[in-house]
């Protein structure tokens, strides 16, 4: 699949693509990637402490033409966040030390544009209001559809696509 990438705590990261950390948050980049409206190249974090799903997600969405980085850590997604351009966050609600809840309210605390889609298994009404209200682009059920992770995840970076678009101008 990726080369490895740096890891903290225990984690992994796992890079698609032929880019690396070096890269970072190159703004001639995102203003050039604003400018065209490039989404062909989309940059995906996938965050599942699970890793037979984290690697099935990766898939799926490589084939989707998304490059992809893992982190199988809430603690590692955020180094990831802080130091990757990304277009989209794919995250787990319930992972052991930081929650995908508590992901999500430090992701939306670092780029508030960056959009957050939260998976978990163990979903309620409530659960997803809660999400939602913290800045959540989206909620998913597991097990779900692949075809409808699929969909989430393009709206999301359709979505992040539009705002970068609109910066620009």
């Amino acid at each position: 699949m990726g080369s490895r990438g740096a890891a903290g705590a225990g984690g992994f990261a796992r890079f698609g693509g032929s880019g690396s950390m070096a890269q970072g948050k190159d703004k001639a980049k995102k203003k050039d990637r604003a400018k065209k409206g490039d989404e062909g190249s989309a940059t995906i974090l996938v965050v599942e402490d699970d890793l037979t799903l984290l690697e099935t997600l990766e898939y799926n969405l490589r084939g989707e033409g998304y490059r992809v980085i893992t982190a199988d850590s809430g603690q590692q997604a955020l180094k990831l966040v802080q130091e990757q351009d990304l277009d989209a966050v794919l995250t787990d609600m319930k992972m052991p030390g930081m929650d995908g809840m508590a992901l999500l309210e430090q992701i939306s605390a670092f780029n508030e544009d960056l959009p957050v889609v939260m998976m978990t298994a163990f979903g309620t009404v409530e659960k997803a209001v809660e999400a939602m209200r913290k800045g959540a682009f989206d909620y998913v059920l597991k097990p779900f559809k692949n075809e409808e992770l699929k969909l989430t995840v393009g709206k999301a970076v359709e979505h992040h696509r539009l705002i970068r678009q609109n910066r620009y101008l």
